[in-house]
């Protein structure tokens, strides 16, 4: 399973590294369902694993050119 970006939205849907689970991540917010966000890094201010997957992502991915 790969990232996908909601439509129309700053949101991405994440898998877990099992494959077993999807995540809703916000990048904005920064926001992650899952658990060792909301157990663990939300209330430290830190990123999860699939905060930093999307956010590497979009720093790789080849940015739109304007004239």
């Amino acid at each position: 399973m790969r990232i996908v970006q909601e439509k129309n939205s700053n949101k991405f849907l994440v898998p877990s590294s099992t494959g077993k689970d999807t995540y809703h991540v916000d990048i904005h917010q920064p926001f992650c369902e899952c658990r060792d966000f909301i157990m663990t890094r939300m209330r430290a201010s830190e990123e999860c694993k699939h905060i930093r997957k999307v956010k590497t992502l979009l720093a790789e991915a080849p940015q739109e050119q304007h004239p």
